[in-house]
């Protein structure tokens, strides 16, 4: 697929070097590390200039869609999104814009141990 890019690095540094402004159609954050522990929390991926970076990349129109297995992450991350200009409130009709898809590694061991996920779907203003 000439329009498709995976990336298991440190996305805050690749992304400002891989993705134009205003490109991508749709970005999926899958899962990243909570990091627990209160001194650890600093490396968490979301944080308001994190979400100022997904929304410089996204398209207006495009999407955002995270997954946790950890409420309180999700939680934290809708509050991030949702407060930021740039994005709408939550919006589970917006799966739809997704279409079929395979479930991660994480999202498998989840379901085989009845664990919840958390999806959330967050459209970029126009």
């Amino acid at each position: 697929l000439p329009n498709l890019w995976l990336s298991d690095d440190d996305c805050r540094f690749s992304i400002p070097r891989v993705v134009a402004d205003g490109r991508a159609e749709m970005i999926h954050i899958l899962f990243p590390d909570p990091w627990w522990k209160e001194q650890h929390k600093v490396k968490r991926l979301f944080s308001p200039p994190f979400v100022d970076l997904l929304a410089a990349k996204l398209k207006p129109g495009g999407l955002l869609h995270f997954k946790s297995d950890v409420q309180e992450y999700g939680e934290l991350v809708r509050y991030l999104v949702e407060n930021s200009p740039a994005f709408c409130k939550d919006d589970p009709t917006l799966a739809a814009r997704i279409g079929p898809f395979v479930k991660t590694h994480r999202e498998h061991w989840c379901a085989e141990i009845g664990k919840p996920v958390w999806s959330y779907y967050f459209l970029r203003k126009v």
